[in-house]
């Protein structure tokens, strides 16, 4: 997972939600109705969404017909690591889940990246098991949240901002041998513990 350059004549922002559809659990209904609102001002803009996945697809996609946004999403089919990681490299800001304050791979992938994402979080939950240490992500729960990220992430040097302080923090509380460590640390105290 590395960052890539993006390209100089891009046109419009990309916003990317690679999460499967499961509106109960990941909040797409919250991502896709924030987007509505976003393109009515941005009628450029691009949500790029897993097309696979989830009970939820056949709502999300309704939604998508019903707030007339066809032109402005694109609907992913079913992709292997290497293309997503391509996705995630070309997208401005990445929208993960905004039901429970957690984060499975599509975060840490994406800072990985050098891409700012747009999660619900849990300051507290991050911190216990990184030492106090949580991850710059936009916390955001809420569709007028998600929207106003959406607003904060049109400017470059935010997104820069924010993907490379994601980067780093990754590399410096996930990398392989940063976990590694901590693992090595835990069988210790279980071994001593007897």
């Amino acid at each position: 997972y590395i960052p890539a350059k993006q390209p100089s004549d891009k046109t419009h922002l990309v916003f990317l939600h690679p999460t499967r559809h499961y509106h109960w659990e990941k909040g797409n209904d919250r991502v896709i109705a924030a987007f509505a609102e976003y393109v009515k001002q941005n009628p450029t803009a691009e949500l790029r969404m897993c097309g696979w996945g989830g009970e939820d697809l056949s709502m999300s996609k309704m939604m998508v017909y019903r707030y007339n946004l066809s032109r402005n999403v694109t609907w992913l089919p079913l992709i292997d690591k290497t293309r997503l990681i391509q996705e995630y490299q070309n997208a401005d800001a990445v929208f993960d889940q905004f039901i429970y304050a957690a984060a499975g791979t599509t975060t840490p992938e994406a800072m990985s990246c050098g891409k700012p994402v747009v999660s619900k979080m849990s300051i507290p939950l991050w911190e216990q098991h990184h030492d106090g240490k949580h991850p710059p992500i936009f916390s955001a729960e809420e569709p007028e949240e998600i929207y106003q990220a959406m607003l904060f992430f049109e400017n470059e040097e935010a997104r820069k901002d924010w993907g490379e302080r994601g980067r780093d923090w990754v590399q410096t509380e996930q990398d392989c041998s940063v976990v590694a460590r901590k693992e090595v640390e835990i069988f210790k105290q279980v071994i001593e513990l007897g």
